[in-house]
């Protein structure tokens, strides 16, 4: 999708992000879903992260769906457990 849409490159994708330069170029989302999972580090992500071995990380992965189903970006992020709050806010079912 992103070989298409040259503004995905640029250190600054514009207004609204690479979120916005999707749908300018017609890929309508619909959904974003989120895993998070919460385990120890592994060696390579304790010395990139600067982290003791075996600390606690945050592990989100999150994907962004277009209305026909297409999933248009995947974003899976390594986090220190104890540098991060993830706040969710969602509507209570009808």
């Amino acid at each position: 999708v992103v070989k298409d849409i040259p503004e995905m490159f640029a250190e600054n994708p514009g207004g609204g992000g690479i979120y916005a330069r999707l749908e300018d170029h017609g890929h309508t989302l619909s959904e974003f879903s989120e895993t998070v999972r919460a385990r120890l580090a592994t060696k390579a992500e304790a010395s990139a992260l600067a982290l003791s071995p075996g600390s606690p990380v945050i592990h989100l992965v999150r994907n962004a769906e277009t209305e026909s189903g297409r999933v248009v970006e995947v974003c899976d992020t390594i986090m220190a457990a104890d540098r991060f709050v993830l706040d969710y806010r969602f509507p209570a079912a009808d």
